[in-house]
């Protein structure tokens, strides 16, 4: 397994399914340690997988993991893995998904789903864009070229 964050991740992620404990409940277990999380930026970091060391060893104490066997997981890691689909099967058609987006901002988080969508295989539009901030509204009429992500 060469992607170490994702690998992190799923270790993280198993060892909270095993217990059956959210990342809600993860959220109030490190308060309780004086640790502020949130759960979003606890689904953010978990996503992700990039999260520091201090992070995953704070997660497993809370959780009462005292002991990881990494050898044990190479098999087992699926557990947790994200689902490898294909969604957009629909005869044989590119399935488009349609949107539109509210308090748009500077366009983030419409790039994040449109890039998701389409590592997915979807096509997507973007049907309607709203904002009324001056500088998002001029940065959102720039060449879409200015506004993609790699």
């Amino acid at each position: 397994m060469s992607d170490w964050n994702d690998k992190v991740k799923r270790l993280l992620k198993s060892e909270l399914v095993r217990r059956g404990i959210s990342n809600s409940d993860l959220a109030n277990m490190l308060e309780q340690i004086g640790i502020e999380e949130t759960k979003s930026s606890i689904d953010s970091k978990i996503s992700r997988g990039s999260f520091s060391a201090a992070f995953f060893l704070q997660c497993l104490t809370v959780i009462g993991c005292e002991k990881i066997e990494i050898e044990e997981y190479e098999s087992q890691l699926a557990i947790a893995a994200e689902p490898q689909v294909e969604f957009n099967k629909k005869n044989n058609k590119i399935q488009k998904v349609k949107f539109i987006d509210l308090f748009a901002g500077l366009g983030g988080i419409r790039l994040g789903f449109e890039k998701s969508f389409q590592d997915l295989g979807f096509e997507t539009e973007c049907v309607m864009t709203s904002e009324i901030k001056p500088y998002a509204v001029e940065t959102l009429s720039a060449p879409q070229s200015l506004l993609t992500l790699s």
